[in-house]
């Protein structure tokens, strides 16, 4: 399984963490940048105290990296205050 580096994990964490603190917006479409991340977009949606994420455009390397760092992502946000909720790929 492909490992997501910390400074990508890092990069999905401040687009998240952005999205889900812009003014009052519940749903909100953000340009990845980074290793392995580029061309691909996250949209992100608050719902009921949860943040649901849709990654778009990744490689199936990125999807699977993505994946397995699911709980590194998670232990993350929840330092920033944030649940998250599902976790898809479009």
């Amino acid at each position: 399984t492909p490992t997501l580096p910390a400074e990508t994990l890092q990069e999905v964490v401040r687009a998240i963490w952005t999205a889900s603190r812009e003014d009052g917006r519940t749903h909100l479409l953000v340009e990845l940048k980074g290793q392995g991340l580029e061309g691909a977009q996250l949209e992100v949606r608050k719902e009921a105290g949860a943040i649901h994420c849709t990654f778009h455009g990744c490689s199936a390397p990125m999807r699977q990296a993505i994946q397995s760092a699911k709980g590194r992502l998670n232990g993350q946000l929840a330092q920033r205050g944030l649940r998250l909720g599902r976790l898809h790929f479009g």
